[in-house]
């Protein structure tokens, strides 16, 4: 697996109702930071009307570089990108600098530097100015890659889905670094130290034994299931690898289970995370980021489709340098109304989803 610096999400059921003074703005939040459900929430235990809960987080792709525009395309309280973004270009420091622009390719020519050294030379202490300067590459002398933006004509599917349901637009990587660090926040509220892509080597039994949402699950009773495409993120923990079998399946399993409504109330999916690049459906770059939508959709699609009663679904998505998205199945159907199946740029119709487009062969 590659690297990733990467946010976890949690699917909120919030109702929040504002006073008819802000009516038109955006409601204030009156919790504070670390508020619990008991204090946020109107329901709770078995009154939650949340049946099923499933969790599929994708990699390294920026809110910026993906949902950008969706200011400007209906979502008015998602802050609007800053009309100067821009980084210098560093074979010409003291000339025009590189700004931000519509990409028209779905795949990148070379990684992006997301290891913790190269993140926080593009934080660059908060001037998010170091972006180009770190991803110099043979196939891109300036970086500009890094400035590159998608919108609603490059990702339908995602720009109907979260002009569908909520998302969370001001939500950040658990830790500027890469893949496994932020994984291990997802699945366990820390990384424990790490800030890099390490291995249980020591003690391939025992080693990572930190408690994880795996043990919190089983101990409240509650169903769970990892379906992995390739291998299972979570093995890495050695409560998951030492668990009884049947929890671990392919991902395969998780659409005849929704197709039967046997869904564990649970669920953590996982993508294809090393193929060629119309292969691979984790979205890390240089893999195309259509094949990676197609992937999310087939999985919503499969919910969607599910026989496991009559409800409702949830989708939040949280991007900074990579991609979650969790879905709650509620007990109340409503069916979406503006999703769209991936398409090429500048085609039209759209084509089904067995033809995102296919980035040229390197």
């Amino acid at each position: 697996m590659r690297q990733l610096s990467s946010c976890a999400l949690t699917c909120i059921a919030l109702l929040a109702v504002a006073s008819a003074a802000r009516a038109a703005g955006t409601p204030r939040c009156t919790f504070g930071p670390g508020a619990l459900p008991a204090d946020t929430g109107r329901v709770h235990g078995a009154q939650i009307p949340i049946d099923n809960v499933i969790v599929l987080m994708q990699e390294n792709r920026s809110f910026d570089h993906y949902f950008g525009q969706i200011h400007f395309e209906g979502q008015k309280r998602v802050k609007a990108v800053p009309a100067n973004a821009s980084n210098l270009d560093p074979t010409n420091p003291n000339g025009s600098p590189i700004q931000r622009f519509h990409k028209t390719t779905y795949c990148e020519t070379a990684d992006l530097d997301h290891s913790w050294s190269g993140t926080h030379r593009e934080w660059n202490g908060g001037a998010m100015s170091g972006f180009t300067t770190a991803n110099v590459d043979p196939t891109d002398p300036t970086g500009a890659r890094t400035m590159g933006y998608y919108d609603s004509s490059d990702l339908p599917f995602y720009y109907g889905l979260y002009s569908t349901f909520a998302m969370g637009d001001r939500f950040f990587a658990s830790v500027l670094t890469q893949t496994f660090p932020n994984r291990f926040y997802l699945l366990a509220g820390t990384s424990f130290g790490h800030i890099s892509n390490d291995f249980p080597t020591g003690d391939p039994v025992n080693d990572f034994a930190q408690r994880t949402i795996f043990n919190l699950l089983d101990e409240a009773g509650v169903t769970w299931k990892i379906y992995f495409s390739q291998i299972a993120f979570a093995d890495e923990f050695s409560y998951v690898r030492n668990h009884l079998p049947g929890n671990v399946v392919p991902v395969q399993d998780y659409y005849t289970d929704a197709a039967n409504g046997t869904l564990p109330q649970v669920s953590f999916v996982d993508p294809i995370f090393i193929a060629q690049a119309n292969v691979e459906n984790d979205e890390h770059p240089p893999a195309n980021v259509q094949v990676g939508e197609q992937f999310v959709e087939q999985v919503v699609s499969a919910l969607f489709a599910s026989r496991s009663g009559r409800t409702r679904r949830s989708s939040s998505p949280t991007t900074s340098t990579g991609a979650s998205t969790t879905m709650c199945r509620r007990r109340r159907r409503v069916y979406p109304t503006r999703f769209r199946r991936c398409s090429r740029r500048a085609t039209s119709p759209a084509p089904s989803i067995a033809t995102a487009s296919a980035c040229p062969r390197s």
